[in-house]
């Protein structure tokens, strides 16, 4: 029954328009907030090279 319920989702393209609607709603959810999470990343980045730096001396 599953890979029949999966055959009909792909002959249909009921699948396809779930996968396109998936990236469309995380697209929404972190284009806001890109910058932050990226100047964040920074800062954890620097914050990491500090103590890699750190443990080699």
């Amino acid at each position: 029954m599953a890979a029949d319920f999966a055959a009909c989702g792909q002959d249909t393209g009921l699948r396809l328009a779930l996968e396109e609607g998936w990236a469309a709603m995380l697209v929404e959810a972190y284009e806001p907030i890109e910058a932050d999470m990226t100047a964040w990343q920074q800062e954890m980045q620097a914050h990491l090279d500090d103590a890699q730096d750190y443990l080699t001396e």
